[in-house]
């Protein structure tokens, strides 16, 4: 279940964005996504990087289709999508205060940076396009 569950986050993810979404995701509350990370690293399906001081986890595009294609199969794309969007419409509503307050540098360093939080957003926004509801009915 993790493994497709991760290939909802276009670009990769951290553990902890993983860990808020796979769980947000209510399928499998025993899950312990740390040591599914792991082995799902040390299978290669998954890539470990580190981008500006933070370990970001990643799976090439290609393992990543085939992911999307086993989370279609096993009927949890609107679960795991909607779970992907709830989690960076919170992350965009929090950041919302800051960003009109004079802080976008702030909040650009301290969250996933401008661009990975655009492609992501996208691809959230599509999620709700894709289900019927809008980005603004989430709010």
């Amino acid at each position: 279940m993790l493994f497709r569950g991760l290939a909802v986050f276009v670009g990769g993810c951290t553990l902890a964005t993983a860990e808020a979404v796979v769980g947000a995701s209510g399928l499998d509350p025993g899950l312990d996504v740390v040591d599914g990370v792991a082995s799902l690293v040390d299978k290669s399906l998954l890539r470990q990087e580190e981008r500006a001081g933070d370990l970001r986890f990643r799976m090439l595009e290609t393992i990543r289709e085939y992911a999307l294609e086993r989370l279609a199969a096993a009927g949890e794309t609107e679960r795991f999508g909607r779970a992907h969007t709830e989690y960076y419409l919170g992350f965009a509503e929090q950041a919302e205060p800051g960003l009109l307050a004079g802080r976008q540098a702030e909040w650009l360093a301290w969250g996933v940076g401008q661009e990975r939080y655009s492609s992501k957003a996208r691809s959230a926004e599509r999620s709700c396009s894709d289900s019927g509801s809008s980005w603004e009915s989430q709010q």
